[in-house]
């Protein structure tokens, strides 16, 4: 069981699925078409807990069941469908409706757009840049004391500060990495039992202007589209913003939309329970509240997704900004200390 509890991404179902529907339509049996569905074309690890899907399926268990325990990050919406339609008749029809929307799911979450894609180069030019000062701390600058040893004279006020925290960064880095370490493990699990730091990133991403219309966006790209789908399987308002809350990847985002399910079993309607939240825009509060009066409210929300995915490519512009203004930072460290090595053979030269 262990090499498909690796299998963290959510939507590598889409291909197994859109497969299954296809043959099960052609008039293959369940059995016959979990044999084929999906082999050879999602990896070694996806195919060997696909075959104990169908080993187990083939013992008496719903195929939902069975995927929801060798794919542990697949929603429970998606696994319960699974077993209703199974047990309906209907599973072609939502194998396929899943499908597609596990496709789109995944171009949100994978895709150029993406908020991983968008923070990973900053990302990487920030580490890099933090590994190359603490080079240049660790490693040059003690080359450079040892020629300041022999001026005879007081160094600087910035070159002593430099030399200093050299010092302390080649007498005690094991206890910094160490001390980093526990701080991810902590914060980790940390975010496990606590919802105030699940809910910290997005807040502080709710934050930062231009980044937050990125972050708001995302987020109302995937409640729509997964509200679109659990609506058009004929599902009430409470079931749809509890299958949003399992499918969003932001625990900021998660807790708002339960903040509004608990409303909503209380009584409001969708509208009034999203427009007391600072995450939702007008526009889906509106949409809420036409689509449920006239019950057509999964219709105006598949084509609202659609828009939300595309301005996400033009809001990505503004999170680009991140990056120069990184570069800038880590060049203003770099050559603060390019000058604090200089400066005591600029005071020598100008004595001489």
């Amino acid at each position: 069981m262990r090499e498909p509890n690796r299998l963290k991404e959510r939507w590598v179902l889409a291909d197994f699925l859109s497969e299954l529907a296809d043959l099960l339509r052609g008039g293959a049996g369940l059995q016959e078409a979990l044999g084929i569905a999906g082999r050879e074309e999602s990896g070694r690890k996806v195919d060997k807990a696909l075959e104990r899907v169908a080993e187990e399926v083939s013992s008496g268990a719903e195929l939902g069941e069975a995927l929801a325990s060798h794919f542990p990050r697949l929603p429970e919406f998606c696994a319960e469908r699974l077993r209703s339609a199974q047990r309906s008749g209907d599973l072609p029809e939502v194998a396929a409706r899943m499908a597609e929307y596990m496709t789109r799911m995944q171009a949100l979450s994978l895709g150029a757009g993406s908020v991983r894609k968008v923070f990973l180069y900053p990302a990487a030019v920030l580490v890099i840049g933090l590994l190359v000062v603490t080079l240049l701390l660790v490693f040059v600058i003690p080359q450079f004391e040892s020629m300041f040893a022999s001026f005879g004279s007081e160094l600087p006020l910035l070159t002593r500060q430099v030399v200093d925290l050299a010092h302390f960064l080649g007498s005690y880095w094991w206890a910094l990495l160490l001390g980093i370490i526990v701080l991810v493990l902590l914060l980790k699990w940390g975010a496990s039992r606590s919802a105030s730091l699940r809910r910290l990133p997005g807040r502080l991403a709710m934050g930062v202007p231009g980044l937050s219309r990125f972050y708001q966006l995302h987020a109302h790209a995937e409640i729509s589209r997964t509200m679109a789908f659990v609506g058009a399987l004929e599902g009430s308002t409470g079931s749809m913003l509890e299958a949003a809350e399992q499918a969003v990847g932001s625990g900021y985002a998660r807790d708002e939309l339960k903040h509004a399910r608990q409303r909503v079993a209380s009584g409001s309607s969708l509208a009034d329970a999203l427009a007391a939240s600072p995450l939702f825009f007008s526009k889906l509060i509106n949409i809420a509240r036409i689509g449920e009066s006239r019950g057509i409210l999964e219709g105006l929300l598949s084509p609202l997704a659609d828009r939300y995915a595309l301005r996400m490519e033009s809001a990505q512009g503004a999170t680009r900004m991140l990056e120069p203004l990184l570069i800038t930072l880590l060049a203003l460290i770099i050559g603060t200390l390019v000058l604090a090595m200089y400066l005591p053979i600029f005071q020598i030269a100008s004595v001489v």
